[in-house]
């Protein structure tokens, strides 16, 4: 099935793309402010966003029309939707993680958990039963989202930490630390697996496909995106195409691509599988001779095989409100300061 990408940046447009070719299907427009954080639900239906503009709102996919927005008292970094697609996780300088009601008419607030510090990132896990939340100190928490309560700091993440994800089952939590890419259980919150990495990791996805092996893909301030062997630990593919530091990763709901976030106002798709898909779609193979050739000589251009990636501006000059599409499908989510597919 279709899935679909959400991405937002300092501009404060977030857009909605097509998963699989990239293609522009709409832009949110109302932020006053960049918009550091977006998610999509399961279904496509809902987009969620944060801002600098201190607000957290909630859009209909499928119009690009706001439904709701909750104001905060300070900058929002982190925004993240429940799989019921009822309730919302808003936080960031604050230093509070609001979960947000959107099951009534224009909201409102279920609890209130003070952090210790400003927060970078919180997602839902284990069932929406637990929040996980990422601190601007590099320290992650596992948070009870009935008591309130810390019932856990993740080992090995102690002021470390940089970014973190969550695999798209769920069933992993991967966190980019100062040299290494840490990958977690979600049920339980043991390390499963610690990986060294040659240079500053600033965000990193983990993926275990159903065909193939399981990897690890990482972006930095070297401006690169590296993929990891899960189970040796060592780099199989290297991608150099951004123009700036690399702060977001993530791959799409079936694993066949994966996309990259960067500062310089791109987001990159790569293709993990070697077969026709999405924009990769294999065609007809080229001229190769001078009288068939609409260059009219031998040097055809070549354009056969696959395209290792294509590139995005997150700044489009179509404006409007979001745009219609036919159906739902698998949520997917990206950023290009946070998080790609759900």
């Amino acid at each position: 099935g279709e899935y679909y990408v959400v991405s937002s940046c300092l501009d404060g447009r977030p857009m909605l793309r097509n998963g699989s070719s990239g293609d522009w299907i709409g832009t949110f427009l109302g932020h006053k402010g960049a918009v550091w954080c977006s998610r999509i639900n399961t279904d496509a239906s809902i987009v969620v966003t944060g801002s600098a503009d201190y607000t957290a709102r909630v859009w209909s996919a499928i119009t690009g029309e706001e439904r709701t927005s909750f104001t905060h008292a300070g900058i929002l970094k982190t925004v993240d939707i429940s799989e019921c697609s009822t309730r919302m996780l808003a936080g960031g300088q604050e230093k509070k993680l609001v979960l947000h009601d959107l099951g009534e008419a224009g909201g409102r607030d279920i609890l209130t958990i003070d952090h210790p510090g400003a927060i970078r990132q919180a997602f839902f896990v284990n069932n929406d039963r637990d929040v996980i939340t990422l601190g601007t100190e590099g320290q992650m928490f596992v948070w009870d989202s009935r008591s309130k309560k810390c019932v856990q700091e993740l080992e090995g993440s102690t002021r470390s930490a940089k970014a973190m994800s969550l695999d798209t089952t769920g069933a992993y939590i991967t966190a980019a630390c100062a040299d290494s890419v840490v990958v977690y259980a979600a049920t339980n919150y043991r390390v499963e697996r610690t990986v060294p990495v040659p240079s500053t990791v600033s965000c990193a996805a983990f993926h275990s496909p159903l065909e193939g092996e399981p990897a690890i893909v990482t972006g930095g301030t070297d401006n690169w995106v590296r993929i990891f062997d899960y189970a040796t630990g060592k780099e199989t593919e290297l991608h150099k195409g951004h123009h700036g530091p690399v702060h977001c990763v993530g791959f799409s709901p079936d694993s066949a691509c994966f996309a990259s976030g960067s500062d310089d106002g791109t987001l990159r798709l790569y293709q993990t599988v070697s077969k026709s898909y999405g924009l990769w779609k294999l065609g007809p193979p080229p001229p190769t001779t001078p009288e068939a050739s609409p260059w009219g000589t031998s040097d055809v251009p070549s354009s056969s095989g696959t395209t290792p990636a294509r590139k995005y501006s997150n700044s489009s000059a179509r404006s409007g409100k979001g745009g219609n599409r036919k159906g739902r499908s698998r949520g997917g989510t990206s950023k290009s300061t946070g998080d790609v597919a759900k």
